[in-house]
């Protein structure tokens, strides 16, 4: 991260640069941790140097110049039930493990894998799709992430159509082939016996094979250059039975999936 959270004088050209001011501060930041722990001193106490790196810090953190650290000042001075959180906790290492931050996608994973269809040219195309999250109840907003390096890329921006199709675990093996073949080579309908069915509104097409499928057209993509991201709006939506126990495939990384399990009620007012 910058340092902009820790030292207020940086400018716009250096936020993303760690300045000799915010690592002080971290310093002093876990001295004053260091006591509370220990029982001497209190966090108003001045800190001199340093009494150990990261030993009674709350989050991971990795030390040195151009390292990241989720620790400042600000929520180590928040009270917290009368208290502060620095004298809640020390370094979780005794119960939790570290967790490279490139696995982090892992465990927050956003939903059910999707299958993306697209067409032009006057070829379907389809691809695996599990980067998506809902935006907006009404109208029904999704987001989606899709590479630039992917076939179905070129298309998208092109036609501003899609169909996000919803497989079930039945479809298991297609979903996992269409995931590790591209459509420049590869007629992927025929290849994982999928059907095309036309849609309603947009010209790519369904899936029969699949439980639900909802037409998409692009309507945002002020974040497409920089992070491949795409707002759309579902223009139709089709379902076998909408109120089917899914057994919905959920992508836990590197292989590995987990099955949507059994549905369940709890006393709730959210929508």
């Amino acid at each position: 991260m910058g340092c902009r959270e820790l030292c207020t004088r940086c400018t716009e050209s250096n936020v993303d640069r760690p300045c000799p001011r915010a690592w002080q501060l971290l310093d002093r930041i876990r001295t004053t941790l260091a006591r509370h722990a220990r029982g001497k001193g209190d966090s108003s106490t001045s800190a001199g140097k340093s009494a150990g790196r990261a030993d009674y810090c709350w989050a991971p953190e990795t030390a040195g110049p151009g390292g990241t650290t989720q620790c400042t000042q600000d929520t180590l001075d928040r009270p917290m039930n009368g208290r502060s959180q620095a004298a809640l906790v020390t370094h979780q290492s005794t119960t939790k493990k570290s967790l490279p931050l490139r696995y982090v996608y892992q465990y927050i994973e956003p939903g059910p894998v999707v299958l993306m269809t697209t067409t032009h040219r006057q070829r379907f195309n389809v691809m695996t799709q599990s980067w998506h999250t809902m935006l907006e109840f009404q109208p029904a907003l999704i987001g989606c992430v899709v590479s630039d390096e992917n076939y179905s890329f070129s298309a998208l921006v092109r036609t501003r159509e899609c169909v996000l199709s919803l497989p079930t675990i039945e479809l298991s093996a297609a979903v996992v082939g269409c995931g590790n073949s591209s459509g420049r080579t590869l007629d992927k309908f025929s290849a994982f016996s999928l059907t095309p069915v036309a849609g309603k509104c947009v010209a790519a097409p369904c899936i029969d094979e699949c439980h639900a499928d909802f037409e998409c057209r692009v309507i945002d993509t002020r974040f497409k250059s920089r992070y491949n991201f795409f707002v759309m709006q579902v223009v139709a939506a089709w379902v076998r039975s909408p109120h089917q126990a899914l057994r919905t495939l959920h992508h836990l990384g590197r292989g590995s999936f987990m099955v949507g399990g059994r549905p369940f009620n709890l006393p709730s007012k959210a929508r």
